[in-house]
């Protein structure tokens, strides 16, 4: 259906926003409990080992709604720059956001998009998420504390260069980091 849409309203792939949320049930009932890996997709009985976290898809976990006392789940959406939704995933309520960007992205692998820029927020923010999000000629936007004491924020600290006013209480450079001419983070400045 997105290949469709894309086409009918000449949408942009350059820039893929990715975000998540949680929603919560008025139940007190949680789902039973089955294995799951760390995209919290069920893993079958004959497979399950003890390192698989056992959950229902509607499970008590950190609510962004700060209803920890109810089931939930995490929703995730993909869209571009003008904000038309890519694709829409779900998880148990009780994953955690850092590794769904990597699941996110190898997902869309067959839908052979190249020269892809990923906008993400802190929540992101690992090496390993880094290094996946490079592959395939993608690239990446991620938020970071700034004192987050992290090697690439203590590198971009260190460099100098002017900030560029975008808003008026939003200022940004740019630093490139490696040898190869990659950008670097994008440092921003309230």
């Amino acid at each position: 259906m997105f290949g469709q849409v894309a086409n009918l309203l000449n949408l942009e792939m350059d820039l893929l926003f990715f975000d998540t949320t949680s929603t919560y049930f008025q139940t007190e009932d949680a789902d039973a409990a089955v294995a799951r890996d760390e995209f919290g997709q069920v893993v079958p009985a004959e497979q399950a080992a003890d390192d698989h976290k056992r959950r229902g898809f509607r499970s008590f976990g950190k609510s962004k709604d700060h209803r920890d006392d109810l089931p939930q789940v995490v929703i995730g959406m993909g869209v571009t720059r003008t904000g038309i939704p890519v694709r829409v995933w779900s998880w148990p309520g009780a994953t955690g956001d850092s590794a769904l960007i990597r699941q996110v992205k190898d997902d869309m692998r067959d839908w052979t998009l190249s020269g892809i820029v990923w906008v993400a927020d802190r929540g992101f923010a690992s090496e390993e998420n880094r290094l996946h999000l490079r592959t395939g000629d993608h690239h990446y936007i991620i938020g970071e504390k700034l004192r987050s004491g992290s090697a690439e924020a203590t590198e971009a600290l260190a460099r100098q260069g002017r900030y560029q006013d975008v808003r008026d209480n939003l200022k940004v450079k740019e630093i490139r980091i490696t040898a190869e001419g990659r950008r670097g983070p994008i440092l921003s400045l309230r």
